[in-house]
């Protein structure tokens, strides 16, 4: 126990000069020593507290999401990690951080999957979460929330468009984004659509365009528009691509076989 209290300690030491351990407790005595004595809510103080500790971390690792996991934080506090989920959401908004989250979605991406038709990655802040459901949900599109809620899984071919929405926020940059799609569409000389006025995602209208180089598209648009990140997803998401092309080719057999016509597609 003693080892434990030690390196918490530690922890505390590297995180709080002694500058900050005096900004700390003049937060504390605002809410006590002006006239306010003990009107300020044992809840409260906690969260206050809590705010000031994850302050600090956030400080000092704000893209390295494991470094304030609800995990982590557990241990440093003795409470479940529910609770500390709870608390990260009350801090935000009682003490609202403005940080760059679409950075440390990128961090996320880092370690994306793909099962079963969706690509799933693992948001490990409750905060983070909200910000990329809002993001998407602002602009009209929807989550399926999963039992587990710090994993998101979005269907293969619309996560071009959550990408144009979480990363490209103004207009203007979402345009330019467009525009570089457009460029990779016309460099393949396959495509004669308007990414502008459309009823379907990109990805569906690629997956359906019957592209032979449909995976080399995907992967070459997604290492364009994803900031940082992309170019290491390429590999990924062109595996992804070749499957969905495949089994895209296999349903297109089997409705040509059913109509007696035949298929414009090769199954092998």
């Amino acid at each position: 126990m003693s080892n434990l209290k030690d390196k918490l300690r530690n922890k505390y030491e590297s995180l709080f000069s002694d500058e900050a351990k005096i900004k700390a407790f003049d937060e504390l005595a605002e809410h006590f020593y002006f006239g306010n004595f003990s009107t300020m809510s044992k809840s409260e103080i906690e969260l206050l507290m809590f705010s000031i500790y994850l302050e600090k971390v956030l400080d000092k690792s704000e893209k390295d999401i494991n470094a304030y996991s609800d995990y982590e934080l557990s241990k440093i506090f003795g409470i479940t990690q529910r609770r500390v989920a709870n608390m990260k959401e009350k801090k935000q908004l009682k003490y609202p951080r403005d940080y760059n989250w679409r950075e440390v979605f990128v961090k996320q991406l880092e370690n994306i999957r793909y099962e079963k038709d969706c690509f799933v990655v693992s948001i490990r802040d409750v905060n983070l979460f909200r910000e990329i459901e809002n993001c998407i949900e602002a602009r009209g599109g929807y989550l399926d929330i999963q039992l587990n809620k710090k994993i998101l899984k979005v269907k293969e071919e619309y996560f071009i468009d959550l990408i144009l929405n979480v990363f490209y926020d103004k207009a203007d940059d979402k345009e330019k984004a467009v525009e570089e799609i457009y460029k990779i569409f016309d460099k393949s000389g396959e495509f004669d659509i308007d990414l502008y006025h459309r009823e379907k995602s990109i990805g569906q209208i690629i997956k359906e365009s019957a592209v032979e180089n449909f995976p080399d598209i995907l992967s070459e648009i997604i290492g364009k528009i994803i900031p940082f990140a992309g170019e290491s997803m390429k590999p990924l998401v062109k595996d992804v691509a070749e499957n969905m092309q495949k089994k895209f080719k296999q349903k297109n057999a089997r409705k040509n076989n059913k109509t007696g016509s035949k298929s414009s597609f090769s199954t092998n």
